[in-house]
């Protein structure tokens, strides 16, 4: 995937896990079938995800919902 320069730095200033001379993460959802874009999400918007979902109780159907958009 080509990524422009104007948005890898914006990649950059939103991952605070980047190391120097790394590399932003990117995580790409595609999620709901009904929509036909992709979600694409900084490493710190998708810790904000992630540590959402993780405090949802196990089984939950918004926890099965969420993970399921954002993990499968």
């Amino acid at each position: 995937m080509s990524i422009p320069a104007k948005f890898r730095r914006v990649l950059q200033l939103f991952d605070k896990k980047m190391e120097p001379g790394g590399t932003p993460r990117l995580y790409v959802a595609y999620g709901d079938k009904r929509n036909d874009y992709l979600e694409c999400l900084t490493g710190d918007a998708f810790d904000k995800i992630r540590a959402m979902i993780q405090d949802e109780p196990l089984g939950t159907p918004t926890r099965e919902l969420l993970e399921l958009f954002y993990y499968y």
